[in-house]
């Protein structure tokens, strides 16, 4: 996958994406650090009634746990810090300066050392009344207007998907955009059809959206690459 994300001095974004390698391994160590979780019957019980918050808090201390084992290869100290849950950073414009994306990570040689040069994830529920609008209005919608990410050409979304379950990602979310574009849903629509990831773990949806806000240096951000990963909450 290529971005035209233009030449920008050095040093200032947009920044150059991450590799896919990278991408996968922390997809991958989510994957893994759910799989513990809903291991554990007491887990099971109790996320079904769970709010967004305390779910991710669990997620994050399962992924500190992966990162100090090395059972997962490439998601070590060695390669990343420890994720950031509700880091505080500013908006596109830097008229908000405490946005929280819910998990960061942070790549120990990503250059330029920057807060903002790294993979951000919103995570969201759906079902027990969460429904897809919420994933697109209240997730995706912070990556596409510059709330979240606005430095990088890619981001993620973090499902916990209760039951009802809607159909898998790609499915669910291709006929999610598919009927909004004859709908009333003006912003925040894909571009191009929607792609997936099984290359390596869990598979992943990926979804093109446009970005039309400018950087600080009155750069373009360029479109932005959001890497859905669903968790099952159900047994």
């Amino acid at each position: 996958m290529s971005f035209n994300l233009g030449t920008p001095p050095v040093g200032l974004p947009p920044y150059s994406p991450w590799t896919a390698r990278h991408l996968r391994t922390i997809e991958r160590a989510i994957a893994i650090a759910w799989g513990r979780l809903m291991s554990q019957p007491a887990f099971v019980a109790w996320v079904q009634t769970a709010i967004e918050r305390d779910i991710t808090i669990q997620l994050q201390k399962q992924l500190v746990l992966l990162l100090n084992t090395n059972e997962v290869r490439g998601f070590s100290a060695a390669f990343f810090a420890p994720p950031i849950r509700g880091q505080e950073v500013e908006n596109h414009s830097g008229s908000e300066k405490e946005k929280r994306p819910d998990l960061t990570f942070h790549r120990l040689a990503a250059r330029p050392v920057d807060t903002q040069n790294a993979q951000f994830y919103e995570c969201k529920i759906i079902g027990r009344g969460r429904t897809l609008d919420d994933y697109h209005d209240e997730g995706v919608m912070r990556f596409v207007d510059g709330r979240y990410a606005w430095a990088m050409p890619h981001a993620g979304m973090i499902a916990y998907v209760s039951p009802p379950p809607p159909a898998v990602a790609d499915v669910a979310l291709s006929g999610y955009w598919t009927k909004a574009r004859s709908g009333a849903l003006a912003s925040g629509l894909l571009t191009g059809k929607l792609q997936v990831d099984a290359a390596t773990g869990p598979t992943v949806a990926i979804s093109i959206h446009q970005r039309t806000f400018p950087l600080p240096d009155q750069q373009h951000p360029g479109d932005i690459a959001l890497r859905h990963l669903w968790l099952s909450a159900v047994e």
